[in-house]
Formats: structure tokens, sequence, C-alpha cells
């Protein structure tokens, strides 16, 4: 038996909310990510080095060209080819390869030597995961599909250190994360 909350989600009405929120929120999403992927590139290049940094930068850039060309694929399309379904589905896979591209920041441009990289890192990932839980408030599905690969990425990483600073600062950013999803 559906309960009231998959009877909810699954209106017309929301899914319609939905994409129009999803193309509302996705030029300044798009442009962010860019300019954190920018910043985090110039400055974890001179600790983990040119190829790693912008060969990571240069990923980002497609999964965010990715994310537009669904923006601007969904625009085109005429009133009666747009399922909003199937839409909401697109937004949320590119979501999750955004995702899955900052969670590889966390092997790529991982400073394993130098704490304050470190937590310049954890600091800019936790921030991609804090705006995409809350600008994507609209459609938790995709704020965790972009979230979650950043998440479980960072947390192995500082476990994996294997001293008491990366236990400490893993435990930190769970209990962070937990907080910001529970609000």
């Amino acid at each position: 038996m559906p309960s009231w909350r998959d009877n909810f989600r699954s209106t017309p009405q929301i899914r319609e909310e939905q994409l129009r929120l999803h193309r509302r929120t996705l030029p300044a999403a798009v442009a962010g990510s860019a300019t954190l992927g920018l910043i985090l590139s110039l400055v974890l290049s001179q600790e983990v080095g040119a190829l790693p940094a912008w060969g990571w930068f240069v990923c980002l850039l497609a999964s965010l060209a990715g994310r537009l060309w669904v923006f601007h694929w969904q625009d085109r399309q005429e009133p009666e080819q747009k399922n909003q379904h199937h839409w909401i589905t697109r937004f949320r896979r590119a979501a999750l390869v955004h995702g899955l591209v900052w969670a590889m920041a966390s092997v790529l441009l991982f400073p394993a030597h130098n704490l304050t990289y470190q937590l310049f890192l954890v600091f800019a990932l936790t921030g991609i995961c804090v705006s995409a839980l809350s600008g994507y408030s609209f459609d938790f599905k995709a704020a965790l599909a972009l979230c979650g690969p950043v998440l479980m990425a960072i947390l192995l990483r500082m476990v994996m250190q294997g001293n008491e600073t990366s236990a400490v600062i893993a435990l930190m950013l769970a209990m962070f994360m937990a907080y910001v999803m529970a609000i």
C-alpha cells in the first residue's frame, strides 16, 4: 500500500515544480561549481602537481557541460515531449556524474602529507555538499546524488589516513553533514 508521501511525490504538479526549480538553479550552480573548482585546482596544483589538478578540473568542466546540455536539451523539447519523470531522472543523473567528479578530488587532489591543504580540500568538498543540500532542497534525490559520493569519498580518505587528527576531522565532517541533512 503506497504511503501518502509516495502519492505526494508522484503528482504531476510536484514534478513540474521540480523541473522549473532545476532550470532556475542550474546556471548559478554550474557557475559556483566551476569557480570553486578553479580555485581548488589553482591552490592544490602547487601541492599535488599540475597534471592531477588540471586533469580533474577538465573532468569537472565536462560534467558541468553535461549538466548544461541537459538544461538546454530539455528547453528545446516540444511540450508534449517533456515527460516530467524522464527529465527529472536526467537532471538527477547529471547531478550524480557531477558528484562523482567532485568525489574524484578526494583521490586526485588529496595532499597526503599536508594537513593545511587537506583541511582546505575538506572545506571545499563540504561546501559543495552543503550547497547541493540547500540548493536542491526541492529534490532531495538530486542533492543526495551529488552529495553522497563526495561525502563518502572524503570521509573514507580521511579515515584511511590512519591518524588521530584525520579521524577527528572525519567524525566532525560526518556530524556536520548529519546535522545539515536533518534541518
